[in-house]
């Protein structure tokens, strides 16, 4: 991955924990799929007989929140055969001038409506991704780390979340500005990405924090590996800067909130660096007592 670039790996228009979706009852795609059934419906209707004045602006309406729903260029064709539904419809039935004012009004809905999702999508990525480094945001890891570990629990799939804190940052940024400091971050980043697999996710949460989610974690080998490969790859940096790292393996079978294994990582990444810097500590989440994890000094095994 180059650097900076943006974390793609998560797809936050189809988060179930609401990143991207509808309010209403029914999930976004379901809906999105029942107004543009509503809206090919009434077009039998439109054609067949002279449409009233409320199948008209019904018309109208099923085509301007089906736009809300579907990306482009979906949603241009949506418009553009709405538009061309509703000539067609005044054409045929030989009504009067009025009837066509509906066709603009259409194209203006439409288009004003899939550019406002448009806005509404790039403003939610951009409360997800880290403008810097292309990173998850504390937002967006928290709202990837709810799905995932969901899914981890229906899979019986033992996952790991990481939290690590870059040593004597602050003399980087002495040394060589903040934005070498900036770069450093970039760099930081774009080297844990190397050493991890496409479905793993690395978020920035601070100045120098990172966590670092591993969607699989079943196998010990991979957690020897990380656990060297991921304080490695920034070792390999030209900056000389190090890391120090806390690790929770959680099994399938004890999924408490992200905000406790969140804070149970620090600790254990405050540990090391109490301990000496520069290395990872990863440690097993306990599955007997998940109560610990309300505890000011965690136990884990």
């Amino acid at each position: 991955m180059r650097l900076g670039q943006r974390d793609n790996s998560y797809n936050f228009d189809s988060d179930p924990s609401g990143a991207v979706r509808s309010r209403g009852l029914l999930p976004q795609a379901h809906l999105g799929y029942g107004l543009l059934a509503g809206q090919i419906l009434l077009t039998p209707a439109l054609i067949a007989a002279p449409p009233s004045a409320s199948a008209q602006c019904g018309y109208l309406l099923f085509t301007a929140f089906a736009c809300w729903h579907f990306r482009k260029p979906i949603s241009h064709l949506i418009i553009l055969s709405a538009c061309a539904v509703l000539l067609i419809s005044a054409w045929v039935h030989d009504m009067p001038w009025e009837a066509y004012l509906l066709v603009p009004m259409t194209l203006a809905a439409g288009v004003g409506v899939s550019r406002a999702r448009s806005g509404f999508n790039d403003a939610e990525k951009a409360a997800n991704i880290d403008k810097l480094t292309g990173a998850l945001t504390p937002r967006g890891f928290e709202k990837m780390l709810r799905t995932e570990l969901a899914k981890a629990k229906s899979d019986d799939r033992t996952t790991a979340l990481i939290f690590l804190d870059l040593d004597h940052f602050k003399s980087i940024n002495d040394s060589y500005g903040h934005s070498g400091g900036d770069e450093v971050l970039r760099h930081v980043v774009t080297a844990l990405r190397s050493v991890l697999r496409e479905k793993d996710h690395v978020a920035r949460i601070g100045g120098d924090e990172f966590l670092v989610f591993l969607q699989v974690a079943n196998d010990p080998a991979r957690q020897e590996s990380v656990q060297s490969s991921l304080v490695g790859a920034i070792e390999t940096l030209p900056w000389e800067v190090s890391t120090s790292a806390g690790g929770i393996v959680i099994p399938p079978d004890n999924y408490p909130d992200p905000g406790s294994l969140i804070r149970l990582a620090d600790n254990l990444m405050y540990d090391v660096k109490r301990s000496g810097r520069g290395r990872l500590d990863m440690q097993y989440l306990p599955t007997t007592d998940p109560g610990c994890l309300s505890a000011a000094s965690p136990q884990l095994n």
